[in-house]
C-alpha cells in the first residue's frame, strides 16, 4: 500500500472513530431517556440527539472526497480501520433498534388513545346538541 493510501486510511480511521463517538452519545441519549421517563414530559433529549447525529452527518460530509478516494483505490481496509468500520456498523444497528422501539412504543400509545379521543369527540357534540336543544323556545 503506497504512503499515499496509509495516509488516506488514517483519515479515514480518525474520522469514523470521531463519528463512533458521537453514535456513542446519541445511544447515551437514548438509553437515560428510556431510564428516566415514558417519554412523557421533558422532550429536549430529541434535540440533544439530533444534535449529536447531525455531527455525524457533518463529518459524513466532509469525508466524501476521502471515501471516494479510498472507493477507487479498491483497497481493503487495514485491521485499525475495518474495527473501527464493525463497530460503527454494530452502533448503527443498536441505534436503529432504539429508534423502531421507540416508534413502536409511540405507535401504540397513539392506538390507545384513539378510543379516549373518540369519546371525547362524541362528548362534546352531545354537549353542543344539549346547549342548543336548551336554547330552543
Amino acid at each position: 500500500m503506497s504512503d499515499i493510501l496509509k495516509l488516506l486510511e488514517q483519515r479515514l480511521a480518525t474520522a469514523y472513530a470521531e463519528q463512533a463517538s458521537h453514535y456513542d452519545c446519541a445511544l447515551r441519549i437514548l438509553d437515560c431517556q428510556n431510564l428516566t421517563n415514558d417519554g412523557e414530559g421533558d422532550e429536549s433529549w430529541v434535540f440533544e440527539l439530533q444534535s449529536a447525529l447531525n455531527e455525524v452527518s457533518a463529518i459524513d460530509t466532509a469525508l466524501a472526497e476521502d471515501k471516494l478516494a479510498w472507493q477507487q483505490s479498491a483497497q481493503a481496509p487495514g485491521p485499525h480501520l475495518r474495527s473501527i468500520l464493525d463497530g460503527l456498523a454494530k452502533r448503527i444497528r443498536v441505534l436503529a433498534e432504539h429508534v423502531d422501539g421507540r416508534v413502536a412504543h409511540l405507535n401504540a400509545k397513539r392506538r390507545q388513545m384513539m378510543p379516549e379521543i373518540d369519546d371525547f369527540i362524541q362528548q362534546r357534540r352531545m354537549l353542543k346538541a344539549y346547549d342548543t336543544f336548551s336554547r330552543s323556545p
